[in-house]
C-alpha cells in the first residue's frame, strides 16, 4: 500500500466552524487520489538530455518552389508536399530524442509554418518562438518572381550563376518590395 501526502494549498483559512468538513473533504480527495492513471498518462515532459546543439531546419516547399521561381522575401505558403516535409523533420528529430528549448524563424509565413508544424508534432506548444527578419532568405532583388530554367536560358550560365550571387536590384515601387509589405515593416 503506497503512502500518500496530499498537500491542499488555499488561499483563505477555514474557519473553525467548517474543520470538520474541510477534513472529510480531505480524507475524501486522499482516498480518490489511490486511483491512479496509467503511468504513460502522468508524464509532463518527455526525457530530455540537455545536449547544446542547434538545428538548422529548412522550410518544406513553398508554392514557388514548386513552380522553380526565385522567392527571396516574398511571403507565398507552404504546399501540401512542404507541410509533409516538415512533420517528416518532425518525426526524424523524436526518434532523435531531440527536444526543442527555443526556435527561432524568420518572418516569412513559410518558415513559420514549418516550425509550428515541427514543434505540433514534437508535443512542444511551450517551446518559445522567436521571429526574425534576419532569418529571411536572400533577396533576389530583380530576380524575384522569375522562373529560374528561363532565366538561366535567357542569361546563359555564368551570367545566370553571377546575377545569382549578386542580383541587380528591384525597381522602385516594385510590387516585390519588402517594404510594401505590412509583416516585414512590422519586424524591422
Amino acid at each position: 500500500r503506497d503512502s500518500m501526502i496530499v498537500l491542499l494549498c488555499f488561499s483563505l483559512v477555514p474557519q473553525p466552524t467548517g474543520l470538520r468538513r474541510w477534513s472529510a473533504a480531505a480524507r475524501r480527495l486522499a482516498q480518490l487520489t489511490r486511483l491512479r492513471p496509467p503511468e504513460d498518462e502522468c508524464v509532463i515532459d518527455p526525457p530530455c538530455a540537455p545536449s547544446g546543439d542547434i538545428i538548422f531546419l529548412r522550410h518544406g516547399e513553398s508554392e514557388w518552389n514548386a513552380a522553380n521561381r526565385f522567392t527571396g522575401w516574398v511571403d507565398v505558403p507552404l504546399t501540401q508536399r512542404g507541410e509533409a516535409e516538415a512533420l517528416d523533420a518532425a518525426a526524424q528529430l523524436a526518434a532523435a530524442g531531440v527536444c526543442v528549448d527555443v526556435c527561432y524563424t524568420s518572418t516569412l509565413k513559410r518558415t513559420i509554418k514549418t516550425a509550428w508544424l515541427v514543434l505540433e508534432a514534437l508535443d512542444s506548444f511551450n517551446t518559445p518562438v522567436e521571429r526574425r527578419w534576419r532569418l529571411n532568405e536572400r533577396m533576389y532583388g530583380a530576380l524575384t518572381g522569375l522562373n529560374k530554367d528561363e532565366t538561366r536560358r535567357f542569361l546563359g550560365e555564368s551570367g545566370f550563376e553571377e546575377l545569382r550571387r549578386v542580383p541587380p536590384p528591384l525597381e522602385r515601387g516594385s510590387c516585390y518590395d519588402p517594404a510594401r509589405s505590412s509583416a516585414v515593416t512590422a519586424s524591422l
